[in-house]
């Protein structure tokens, strides 16, 4: 006879009442969605209006000889554009299950990483390089790594 011969096998099975159940009524959020739908397509048109506006602008320039070489540097208003963009298609991905906490996060990530592509965008590799250098040679003695390994 083995120790394990008096075991009982099975599921756990509770006596009395069971565990309170947390299903709640699913509202139907059909009129919800189409607003949400409507106020998307709105934005979408809003957006469209305003992209084909400023390549007329665009072209208009260049019509008249005006915008041949233009910097890439943007405007405080043309950041916010952007951002405003990003916020739309965040907006469409998102999962109706976030909490406004979620999307405030999700939102606030999208803004920083922007942030960091743009910071990355300033400048070459090579004059990433030719900085790093610059700043390693000012250094003292001091701050120089000792050789590892041989020779």
């Amino acid at each position: 006879m083995s120790a394990y011969d008096t075991a009982i096998r099975g599921k756990l099975s509770l006596k009395g009442k069971g565990l309170p159940s947390n299903d709640k009524k699913k509202r139907k959020r059909r009129r919800d969605e189409e607003a949400r739908e409507e106020e998307r397509e709105m934005k979408r048109e809003k957006l469209e209006k305003t992209n084909t506006e400023e390549e007329e602008q665009k072209t208009k320039k260049a019509a008249n000889g005006e915008g041949e070489r233009e910097t890439q540097q943007h405007t405080p208003e043309e950041d916010a554009e952007e951002i405003d963009e990003d916020l739309l298609l965040l907006e469409e991905e998102q999962n109706p299950n976030w909490t406004p906490a979620e999307k405030a996060f999700r939102l606030a990530q999208k803004k920083r990483e922007k942030e960091r592509v743009n910071e990355r965008l300033k400048f070459t590799h090579r004059q990433r390089m030719e900085k790093l250098n610059a700043h390693l040679a000012s250094l003292s003695e001091h701050f120089d790594q000792p050789r590892v390994g041989p020779g």
